[in-house]
């Protein structure tokens, strides 16, 4: 496989492609309207992208949002491993394919190696997966925070799924698999394989070689203008990349990250996926930046954002210093948000579902509040809003009130012990 794969441009060779995609097939226009959209893409002079002719053209995919409007943006083509869909990543970015792997070539295997890696999720010391459990960080850890001193930051791992390292991921997953493969491949005495035989624990050889093949072997998807094949990094999409991405990550942090706590120099970290919240020393900060830029210089990159005007958004919240120089946190919605959630009179989706959807987003006002002042504005901003949905003031007021009378948790259900089902024959009149 080759390190770089070059695409021709006017007799030019660039090798600046940010994708990581090796071509490996070609394929005919499927409709009309495909052959308009990578035309109307061609005419873009910014930066080359995904999307590739038949002829060795390379189509420039850099979009403004105004750009995105013009265009229809919709899944395309049948794969091999994964469909492919095109998503505009971040503002003055390149298009990416977002790639699934659901019915996929490869999606059984993925899931019995989702299952494996799952108590790997365990030594991930330093991970969060929701906004909750942001904010219970966030409280537990804003008491040490310095003005005078320290420094708070956001770090973002730049591209990290397509940065990932995938060999290296490979074998330290297996050596430390390996280590108690007992509490790994944990299976049930009744499972069996394929052939009727019981499920036995394989070689470290067999199973390093497993997953060589799936994650860098057959790492294939199609599109309208030709098969491709990921270079590096993994598939966005694939089921097992979250944990894999994960894992890379908690080694450097188990690296660097774990000796700048111990030492006093971090004072608060976290991480969800590639967005990272720190509270750092203010003459350490760049060191700790260039330290974790050295972890694995060919692959790892990471960028800082800093505070400005007191102000610094992370996740769905807003981080900011109060009158006193206390952290706290408030609901934040991007400008670009669209303001289109459901229509409760016109979407044909059950009402619970309507309802459903509306109790998360009040619950949400609570998670990214530290102050009840925030979470009142938050929550009357969020009536607006599902007013503008066609939801009945009346029913989202009394939800509120509901979830606030329960003091913001969650319901815990019906006790089903204490009821008997019973089941009645159809009988027609």
């Amino acid at each position: 496989m080759m390190s770089n794969y070059n695409y021709y441009n006017n007799g030019m060779v660039d090798k600046t492609i940010w994708t990581n995609l090796l071509r490996i097939g070609t394929k005919i226009h499927r409709s009309e309207q495909n052959r308009i959209f990578l035309l109307k893409c061609q005419n873009e002079k910014v930066l080359p992208g995904f999307t590739f002719l038949p002829k060795p053209v390379i189509i420039a995919a850099k979009l403004t949002p105004a750009r995105i409007r013009e265009l229809r943006w919709e899944k395309v083509g049948t794969s091999i491993r994964d469909s492919e869909s095109r998503k505009l990543y971040k503002p003055n970015m390149p298009v990416r394919p977002i790639c699934s792997t659901v019915n996929s070539l490869c999606s059984g295997a993925e899931k019995f190696i989702l299952r494996i890696l799952k108590p790997l999720e365990k030594t991930f010391e330093y991970t969060i997966n929701s906004t909750k459990q942001f904010r219970t960080h966030f409280l537990e850890t804003r008491q040490n925070f310095d003005p005078s001193e320290m420094e708070i930051i956001c770090i973002d791992c730049v591209s990290l799924y397509t940065s990932v390292n995938v060999e290296l991921v490979i074998e330290e997953i297996t050596k430390e698999i390996f280590k108690t493969p007992e509490n790994f491949f944990n299976y049930v005495s009744e499972e069996l394989t394929n052939s009727g035989k019981t499920i036995k624990i394989p070689t470290e050889s067999i199973f390093k070689n497993f997953l060589f093949q799936i994650l860098l072997k057959y790492n294939k998807f199609s599109t309208v203008v030709g098969h491709f094949q990921q270079k590096n990094g993994l598939s966005m999409g694939s089921s097992v990349s979250p944990i894999l991405a994960n894992f890379y990550v908690n080694l450097m942090e188990k690296n660097i990250i774990k000796n700048e706590i111990q030492n006093g120099t971090i004072t608060s970290y976290c991480r969800y996926v590639d967005d990272i919240y720190c509270v750092i020393q203010k003459d350490s900060k760049q060191r700790v930046l260039d330290t974790m830029n050295k972890f694995d210089p060919n692959f790892l990159k990471f960028t800082c954002e800093n505070m400005t005007n007191n102000h610094l958004p992370y996740l769905d919240t807003q981080i900011y210093l109060d009158t006193k120089d206390v952290p706290q946190i408030k609901k934040y919605r991007k400008k670009t948000a669209s303001d289109v959630i459901i229509n409760f009179r016109t979407s044909i989706c059950a009402r619970k579902y309507k309802v459903s959807t509306l109790q998360g987003d009040i619950y949400r006002c609570h998670y990214t509040c530290t102050k009840t002042e925030d979470r009142d504005i938050a929550l009357k901003e969020l009536t607006e809003l599902y007013v503008r949905n066609e939801y009945p003031r009346k029913l989202i007021e009394n939800k509120i009130q509901e979830i606030r009378n329960r003091n913001f948790e969650r319901g815990r259900g019906l006790n089903i012990k204490n009821y008997v089902k019973s089941h009645l024959n159809y009988f027609t009149p």
